[in-house]
């Protein structure tokens, strides 16, 4: 069909980058998926070149223009408010979420997240930034990896700008644009309860 997508482009969470998906995209392309991945200038390791959710959006809005034809445009976890909040070009034709926030217009992030503190792997570092707490980084983002692979992501993750869970998403793409959302039963942080309310 002329709207299949013939591209994913593929949006990282909070702390991470590109390299998120380092492994991922080469058993994509065996299996004749084309991958393209991409930053979101809310990660940063220098505070000069960190941006916001807008931000965000923007460089996601860029990218999937740039692929020049039918895309789907897949969010993991914080990156679902991203591709949320993000004005898609025409040729963007599928969201789809993995185990990811899905705000509704007008509605943050954090709205999403029970009251009280933030989770134990979730640094606030007071400067308007937030870090992952490497001490629960295996348990509770990569619980099912081994050591070498917790390593080797404590050694790339950055602060986000803490921006992102406070700013509403101004009009919920999900609403204009086909979606998909895949749960992830296992996922210590989104639980798959707090995905059913997401999805």
């Amino acid at each position: 069909m002329a709207d299949d997508p013939h591209a994913l482009l593929l949006v990282h969470g909070s702390w991470h980058g590109p390299w998120r998906w380092d492994r991922l995209v080469p058993e994509l392309a065996a299996r004749g998926i084309r991958a393209v991945t991409m930053a979101l200038p809310s990660c940063a390791p220098d505070p000069g070149l960190r941006g916001d959710l807008d931000d965000d959006a923007q460089a996601v809005a860029d990218a999937a223009a740039g692929i020049g034809e039918p895309v789907a445009v897949l969010g993991h976890s914080y990156g679902g408010v991203v591709i949320t909040h993000a004005r898609h070009p025409a040729n963007v034709v599928r969201l789809i979420y993995l185990g990811a926030f899905m705000p509704d217009s007008g509605r943050p992030m954090l709205s999403y997240l029970p009251r009280g503190p933030l989770p134990d792997y979730v640094t606030d570092r007071g400067d308007g930034t937030l870090m992952v707490n490497l001490a629960v980084l295996g348990r509770d983002l990569y619980g099912d990896c081994d050591a070498d692979t917790v390593a080797w992501a404590a050694a790339r993750v950055v602060p986000q700008n803490a921006a992102g869970l406070v700013t509403p998403v101004a009009d919920a793409a999900g609403r204009h644009i086909p979606s998909t959302y895949i749960l992830l039963t296992e996922d210590l942080a989104v639980p798959v309860q707090l995905q059913r309310i997401l999805c």
